[in-house]
């Protein structure tokens, strides 16, 4: 069997890694994403993968962080079967 090449390999399939993975297909690389589990259940449960625009002042970076992260996650919402729920946070 051939062996078969990536430029990127990511170990953890929970909200980061599946970010930095869908990331770097936009950006046309190869990606091999591992998980240890059937699904996500390590720092992606215990930190609910929040995305938190609110309670910053709206000039702050971190604020502006949280509401482009938030339309990152509606995109790929709209794209894939990933659930979100958006209820003055949004948790995915």
């Amino acid at each position: 069997m051939p062996a078969t090449q990536f430029n990127v390999i990511i170990v953890g399939a929970g909200a980061l890694g599946t970010f930095h993975a869908y990331q770097a297909l936009k950006m046309g690389k190869k990606v091999l994403l591992l998980e240890k589990d059937k699904r996500a259940q390590e720092a992606t449960v215990r930190n609910f993968g929040q995305v938190v625009p609110s309670g910053l002042p709206p000039e702050s970076e971190w604020h502006q962080y949280g509401r482009d992260a938030t339309a990152i996650y509606k995109e790929i919402q709209e794209q894939t079967d990933i659930s979100v729920r958006y209820n003055g946070s949004c948790y995915v």
